[in-house]
C-alpha cells in the first residue's frame, strides 16, 4: 500500500501561487470605501460602469467555452448528467449565462433606484473601456477563436484554460467583495452612506451571498474535475501556462478597482 500523499488539484497549486497578487486583487482601496460607507456615488459608477462592459464581454467569453465543451457519444439521460463532466460544465456555464444576464439588469436597477450612471468614463479612458477591462476583454476573446486541428493539447486544454480564467475572475469577485463586507459598521444605517445604500444594501449583499459562493465552488470542482476525468496531465510546462493565466487575472482585477 502507498503511503504517498494525493497529489494537491490544480486550483489549490494556483491558491498557493501569488499570495501578495491575490491579496492585491482583492483587498483595494477601494473596497474599503465601499465597506464602510465612504465610496461616492461617482466613484461607484466609474467602476460600475467597466464592470458593465466587463459583463457585456463575459457573455460572449462564455459562449465561446460553450462550444469548446465535448459532449459523450453515448447517451446520458438527464439524471444522470452530473456523471459527465461535460454535461456539468454546459449546465454550469448555462447558468452563468442566465446570471449574466439578471446581473445586468440589477445593474440597471440600482442604478436607478440611487442615481448611478451606467456611462460613467474613467479616469484613465474617458471614451471607452478602462485599460484593466480592455485587458479583459482581450483575454475573453483570446478563447473565442476556433481551435487549431493540430494543437496537440485539443480542445480539452483550451476548456481548461478557459475555466480557469472563469474561476479566477469569480473567486478573485467572491473574495474582493467578502473583504468589503468586513469593513462595515453595521450599526450605522446603509442609507447615511456616501453612495445612499447602494452598496451595502444591493451589491455587497448579492456579491457575498451563498448562492453566489456556492457557484464559484461549482466551477472551482470543475476545473478540477476535468483535470482528473480527461487525464490532462500537468507537465511542468502546463503548470507554468495555468500559472501565467491566474497571474494574469489578478494583475487585471488588481487594476480594474479604481484608484481613490
Amino acid at each position: 500500500m502507498s503511503n504517498e500523499s494525493p497529489s494537491p488539484s490544480l486550483t489549490s497549486l494556483l491558491l498557493s501561487t501569488s499570495s501578495q497578487l491575490f491579496k492585491a486583487a482583492t483587498q483595494s482601496a477601494f473596497l474599503v470605501a465601499a465597506g464602510d460607507g465612504t465610496l461616492t456615488k461617482a466613484k461607484l459608477s466609474e467602476w460600475l460602469a467597466q464592470d458593465r462592459l466587463y459583463a457585456q464581454a463575459y457573455i460572449g467569453f462564455v459562449g465561446s467555452l460553450l462550444a469548446h465543451a465535448q459532449l459523450p457519444t453515448q447517451h446520458i439521460p438527464f439524471p444522470h448528467h452530473d456523471d459527465s463532466v461535460h454535461w456539468r460544465i454546459l449546465h454550469t456555464l448555462r447558468a452563468a449565462l442566465d446570471n449574466i444576464f439578471r446581473e445586468l439588469k440589477f445593474f440597471e436597477d440600482v442604478a436607478e433606484k440611487y442615481g448611478l450612471d451606467l456611462e460613467a468614463r474613467s479616469t484613465d479612458a474617458p471614451f471607452g473601456p478602462a485599460i484593466a477591462t480592455t485587458n479583459y476583454i482581450n483575454l475573453f476573446e483570446r478563447f473565442c477563436s476556433p481551435i487549431n486541428p493540430d494543437d496537440p493539447h485539443g480542445a480539452n486544454w483550451v476548456l481548461l484554460n478557459g475555466l480557469i480564467v472563469l474561476w479566477a475572475t469569480e473567486r478573485c469577485y467572491l473574495e474582493a467583495w467578502q473583504f468589503a463586507a468586513r469593513q462595515s459598521d453595521i450599526s450605522r444605517a446603509p442609507a447615511s452612506d456616501a453612495d445612499g445604500g447602494a452598496l451595502r444594501e444591493h451589491f455587497i449583499p448579492n456579491w457575498t451571498g451563498q448562492e453566489f459562493a456556492a457557484f464559484v465552488q461549482q466551477l472551482e470542482q470543475l476545473v478540477n474535475d476535468l483535470m482528473d476525468k480527461e487525464m490532462l496531465f500537468l507537465t511542468e510546462d502546463a503548470q507554468d501556462e495555468c500559472k501565467e493565466l491566474w497571474e494574469e487575472v489578478l494583475d487585471i482585477e488588481r487594476r480594474f478597482w479604481p484608484e481613490l
